[in-house]
């Protein structure tokens, strides 16, 4: 276990051969989990997505609405929820890391929330973050703190820069930006801005 910064991180060699064996590079050769509280004391997993949550994934991108999944996606595709699913799950296939939310009282429900670190291919040490909240737990301080927990996982790991990028009109996103203290910078596109996320806090 490691404990930084009043995170506490329990680090387990994940089981499947096949990952251990194509990916030994790795983020998905550790197991990430941590407790942590919402605004209305209610407490939330957030843990290492796994094959075994298809059914759980497929029916938290059904919860989203068209707002949400456009803010997140920039795109009103009627299919882009099974898209994206799909392409999340693909994702074990790479060096991503996925944390995603649940609820400790009703394991039951779908996903809270997932935030995705991808390992870029065209600069050592950066890293794209992204985070989606389901509509129901906005408000409640689970995106900041998915943010700052996958901050330091990116820390542990090595990330020397993170970005994202988001549409200039998410004022939601723009507000929890700056109150963490990241920089928000134009990017090629006038619709859409970088966030360039501090790691050294």
């Amino acid at each position: 276990m490691i404990v930084q910064d009043d995170y506490e991180i329990k680090l387990k060699k994940k089981s499947i051969q096949s990952f251990e064996k194509y990916h030994k590079d790795s983020l998905f050769n550790l197991k990430y989990e941590k407790i942590i509280k919402l605004n209305d004391g209610s407490p939330v997993g957030l843990r290492s997505l796994t094959r075994n949550d298809f059914n759980k994934l497929f029916a938290f991108f059904e919860l989203l609405s068209k707002e949400t999944i456009f803010y997140r996606h920039f795109s009103q595709n009627p299919n882009i929820k099974f898209i994206e699913a799909k392409r999340i799950l693909s994702a074990l296939n790479r060096n991503e890391l996925i944390i995603i939310a649940e609820d400790l009282n009703d394991e039951e429900i779908p996903f809270l929330g997932i935030i995705e670190l991808i390992k870029s291919q065209e600069e050592l040490g950066s890293g794209e973050l992204a985070v989606i909240v389901a509509d129901k737990w906005h408000g409640k301080h689970l995106g900041q703190q998915m943010i700052e927990y996958m901050i330091l996982l990116a820390k542990l790991n090595g990330f020397k820069k993170i970005f994202g990028y988001y549409l200039i009109n998410n004022y939601k996103i723009h507000s929890l930006i700056q109150k963490l203290g990241h920089k928000c910078e134009k990017s090629r596109d006038l619709d859409i801005i970088e966030i360039i996320y501090n790691l050294d806090n």
